[in-house]
């Protein structure tokens, strides 16, 4: 825990190479979210790269912020749950078709409630940024 509190950017860097990697898992499934009248098809793979690039914007950030000090447990918790949640993203995804076939697919949900704890973790990291400049500033006056 220590690790991802000093060096939260080599942990957010060394888990890119592990969601590209389960990315191939799924390398031609598609899954289908229903959002009222609307379908939306994402291909697994795409949706791997792009769980990559926001995780690579992310270490970007905490690799600039290093100089400063952020708030240990907003930093592991932001840093666990954003990792955690688009690894089992990207698993469910993948392995969907596997599990359900053609029967009830629960995935939908799945995907929503996954999305919505990545959403909040994602809050928490702004509200760290955010916490962590005001402290900073008033130990400069």
């Amino acid at each position: 825990m220590k690790r991802i509190i000093d060096t939260p950017h080599l942990v957010i860097f060394l888990a890119i190479p592990l969601i590209f990697g389960l990315s191939f898992i799924g390398y031609n499934t598609v899954i289908d979210l229903q959002y009222h009248d609307t379908y939306i098809v994402v291909g697994m793979f795409q949706l791997g790269i792009t769980f990559c690039i926001l995780l690579g914007f992310i270490g970007l950030i905490y690799w600039l912020l290093r100089k400063i000090r952020l708030i240990a447990w907003m930093t592991q918790v932001h840093v666990l749950i954003t990792i955690l949640t688009i690894a089992s993203m990207v698993v469910s995804g993948a392995l969907a078709d596997t599990l359900y076939g053609e029967k009830f697919n629960p995935i939908s949900l799945i995907m929503f409630n996954l999305t919505n704890l990545l959403l909040l973790s994602q809050f928490i990291f702004v509200i760290n940024i955010i916490k962590s400049l005001i402290r900073k500033k008033r130990e400069i006056q």
